[in-house]
C-alpha cells in the first residue's frame, strides 16, 4: 500500500526547507557583519579601553561583557540556528 502525499504538502515541505537555507544564509552574513566590525573598531579598543591608565570602571566591565562574552555566545548560537553542526550521532 503506497502512502499518497497531497500536493499542497509537498509544496509547503519544499518552501520550508528553502527557508531554512535562507536563514543559515542570514545567519552567517550577520556574523560576517559582525566580524567585520570586530576588526574594525579594534585600533580603537587599544587606544581606549587597554592603553588607558584608568582602573576597571562600570563601563569598562560592561564593554568586556558585551565585547568577549555576547559576541562568542550570539556566533554559537547562529551556529546551532542554522544548522552549520552536523548529525548528532555514533553511526
Amino acid at each position: 500500500m503506497a502512502v499518497t502525499i497531497p500536493a499542497s504538502v509537498l509544496q509547503e515541505l519544499i518552501r520550508a526547507k528553502s527557508n531554512l537555507r535562507t536563514s543559515a544564509y542570514t545567519c552567517a552574513a550577520g556574523m560576517m557583519i559582525m566580524l567585520y566590525d570586530w576588526i574594525l573598531t579594534f585600533p580603537d579598543e587599544v587606544r581606549y579601553i587597554w592603553s588607558g591608565k584608568q582602573k576597571m570602571s562600570k563601563a569598562k566591565a560592561m564593554f568586556f561583557w558585551n565585547r568577549y562574552f555576547v559576541v562568542p555566545w550570539i556566533v554559537i548560537s547562529n551556529y546551532h540556528i542554522a544548522g552549520l553542526r552536523g548529525p548528532l550521532s555514533n553511526n
